[in-house]
């Protein structure tokens, strides 16, 4: 398989403000969120390198910059 473009957007989210959540739904949304994209980029970027070809969109939130509750975790990780 040949990936040639690849665009990225997921978001996991659990409503909260962050020093009233759990650190395992705050890992969950920083597994989603952070290392999702890692994983994902790592795996195709390799293949466009050695083509010298391709495009990578990472698509994350206005809101990493505002910050604003009830969700401040979801916020944080696509602020990473």
């Amino acid at each position: 398989m040949v990936i040639r473009s690849l665009m990225h957007h997921v978001c996991a989210i659990d409503a909260g403000r962050i020093l009233e959540q759990d650190m395992a739904i705050f890992d969950k949304t920083l597994a989603v969120n952070y290392s999702g994209v890692v994983h994902t980029v790592k795996a195709a970027v390799p293949g466009m390198v050695a083509r010298r070809e391709g495009q990578v969109v990472i698509i994350a939130s206005v809101m990493a910059i505002i910050g604003a509750p009830p969700s401040q975790v979801k916020f944080l990780t696509h602020g990473s």
